[in-house]
């Protein structure tokens, strides 16, 4: 699990903070929204590299890409957190 905080957006850009589950740190991403690509990333402690991609970093990115499809989004703003869950 992974939580996202933090969320805010200027124009097309989108920074957040994500929190992996259990943990005491964060990680910190800045992300631009119309071309879909993470511009820069502080990784959390937690969220070491494993075969090739950070499990909690792509979980968080996978969260806000859906977090933009939502009304929240469409009507300008964002929840106070989202959280992405897998099994």
């Amino acid at each position: 699990m992974v939580v996202l905080r933090n969320l805010k957006r200027k124009d097309n850009i989108v920074e957040y903070d994500y929190f992996p589950e259990d943990a005491g740190d964060r990680g910190h991403v800045v992300y631009d929204i119309d071309k879909k690509e993470v511009i820069s990333k502080k990784l959390a402690k937690r969220d070491t590299v494993y075969d090739g991609y950070t499990r909690y970093f792509f979980y968080s990115v996978l969260c806000l890409e859906r977090a933009i499809e939502t009304k929240d989004y469409v009507n300008g703003g964002f929840k106070e957190e989202y959280i992405a869950m897998w099994s």
